[in-house]
């Protein structure tokens, strides 16, 4: 038996209909949700993220890409990465996409020595749809690079 989750296919119709700058927003409040400290940069002039989380005294830097179509690639992780070096005191990175990675920028975390964590559309709805949001704070915080 198949078994079809409409509310599933509900939030992926809503995350996919929104802007660029209303995915940002979506994603703020959905790290909020899941007890983060959220700072929102500017639309413009970012400084190479979109936003900071703030959580059990580590930051993180946050890049959203809501994109229809194409994959993100190596380059916008290396740009989110390197804004982290040049600003210091980050804790680790988040690319968050309503499309998926191609194979450069998996293997480039692969190959980070950086925490680093591609949230493609499914595991944002995943997030989004669980009702124990405390999944997203110990999956940062039980990876390797944090204990």
């Amino acid at each position: 038996m198949i078994h079809i989750n409409l509310d599933k296919k509900r939030e992926k119709n809503k995350i996919r209909a929104l802007s660029p700058i209303a995915f940002e927003e979506y994603m703020a409040n959905l790290f909020r949700e899941c007890g983060y400290e959220v700072t929102q940069t500017p639309p413009t002039n970012d400084g190479g993220k979109d936003l900071i989380l703030q959580y059990d005294g580590r930051k993180y830097y946050v890049e959203c890409k809501h994109f229809t179509e194409g994959a993100v690639g190596r380059e916008i992780i290396q740009k989110l990465v390197g804004a982290g070096i040049v600003d210091g005191d980050v804790d680790g990175f988040i690319v968050a996409t309503t499309s998926y990675y191609n194979d450069n920028a998996i293997a480039c975390m692969e190959k980070s020595n950086v925490p680093l964590f591609l949230l493609d559309l499914e595991d944002i709805i995943s997030i989004s749809i669980n009702s124990d949001k405390q999944i997203m704070t110990d999956l940062f915080l039980l990876n390797g690079s944090f204990q």
